[in-house]
């Protein structure tokens, strides 16, 4: 009786086992109800969607009154007080639209801020560069030595990387004057269609391009000693690639250059000349020694009472030097002058017209450059160049002068 009692139970226990096993397997009908049912599902979606559009087209056309009405209607326990993120808001936007230009940062690059147009391109100047510190006590070769070196040459690859995004920038440039002014960059000037920084981009890719292969050249011989060798060498160096040692040695010899020049040069010839063309070799001489538009290695290679190039080869070299600074002079003023000029454009533009920066302080420099430019307005290039720069400020009546 018990076993049977016990066989019972075991099947009984099997049958209600295997049944639920059969419930997890895959039933054609069941696929198909569900199949059925999610169609039915689907087409009840359309059926309530229709009126939802219809009711948010009749929403949309509701005028500006019935909406008002609509919003109003609804209970001031579900209205949110908005006033305290739109006071945050306007007062943030009033702080913005207050600031100064170049104080809000660019979306892309926090670091970065926009330049005045009367300033070059940065890329046009030479990077920043982070050279190690020498610990107390080590000594120099050669683990620091190395450091350096290594520094500079990530200095110059920067430099290189400026040149070639400048070339870029320049090529665009060119391309839409050349459609518009058919490449007269004078006559996009007097049409306002160039700013000085565009033009200072122009002028300062024309002058690193025709440095790059020699630079490349000593880079490639000298390594991590190029530092050194264009120290001795510094008219090859583009300007992006310029150390400041590099920068000041060049000024300090052509500001003494200068001093030589002016003590040699007894006056100006008779009256104010009023293009190049009136200019004697002396004069030519004066101008080209001043600015440093020529090597002083021509000197000895053409000795003489007057060393130097040929004069049609001096006369052309000014002509240029004048005719550029014609133009940046209008550039200046068009953009509003000297107040926002950047310190190194500042430097770079009195070197350009021949006053001496070495030793002063920005405030001069901007004063002495401010005082070129308002006499450039009653006086030719060509004159300011022949005057040393203390009577170029006793032209001006009731300034009280400053020696440069």
């Amino acid at each position: 009786m018990s076993s049977f009692t016990l066989c019972i139970s075991k099947r009984t226990i099997f049958q209600h086992t295997r049944s639920q096993l059969l419930q997890f397997k895959p039933n054609p009908i069941r696929k198909a109800s569900t199949a059925t049912q999610k169609k039915k599902h689907s087409q009840s979606l359309k059926r309530i969607k229709k009126p939802l559009l219809k009711s948010t087209a009749q929403v949309a056309q509701l005028k500006p009154q019935a909406r008002q009405a609509q919003t109003s209607a609804t209970p001031k326990s579900t209205a949110i007080d908005t006033r305290p993120v739109t006071k945050h808001i306007a007062t943030h936007t009033t702080a913005i639209a207050e600031a100064p230009v170049g104080a809000i940062p660019s979306p892309l690059h926090v670091s970065e801020t926009k330049e005045h147009i009367v300033n070059g391109p940065s890329t046009t100047r030479p990077p920043p560069i982070n050279t190690p510190e020498r610990a107390r006590g080590q000594a120099f070769f050669f683990k620091y030595a190395f450091a350096l070196g290594k520094s500079y040459v990530e200095f110059y690859k920067t430099g290189v990387k400026y040149i070639y995004a400048n070339l870029k920038t320049t090529r665009k440039l060119q391309a839409r004057l050349k459609a518009s002014y058919k490449g007269d960059i004078e006559r996009a000037i007097a049409d306002g269609a160039i700013n000085r920084r565009e033009f200072q981009l122009i002028h300062r890719n024309r002058h690193d391009l025709k440095r790059v292969p020699v630079f490349a050249l000593v880079m490639t011989i000298c390594g991590e000693f190029t530092p050194i060798v264009v120290l001795a060498f510094g008219n090859v160096v583009p300007w992006a690639c310029r150390i400041p040692q590099q920068i000041d040695k060049s000024r300090r010899k052509l500001e003494k250059r200068r001093a030589i020049s002016f003590a040699r040069l007894d006056h100006p010839s008779d009256g104010m000349p009023e293009s190049v063309e009136e200019l004697e070799r002396k004069e030519l001489l004066h101008i080209n020694w001043s600015l440093g538009l020529s090597s002083a290695v021509w000197d000895w290679i053409f000795p003489g009472q007057l060393p130097g190039l040929p004069t049609f080869l001096v006369r052309n070299a000014v002509r240029k030097r004048v005719e550029y600074l014609e133009m940046d002079d209008t550039l200046i003023l068009r953009s509003g002058g000297v107040g926002e000029m950047h310190e190194d454009e500042v430097k770079m533009a009195c070197v350009e017209r021949g006053i001496n920066v070495m030793g002063l302080e920005l405030v001069e420099s901007k004063k002495a450059l401010g005082v070129w430019l308002d006499r450039q307005k009653k006086t030719s290039v060509e004159t300011l160049l022949l005057l040393e720069p203390g009577k170029r400020y006793q032209m001006l009546d009731g300034y009280g002068g400053l020696d440069t």
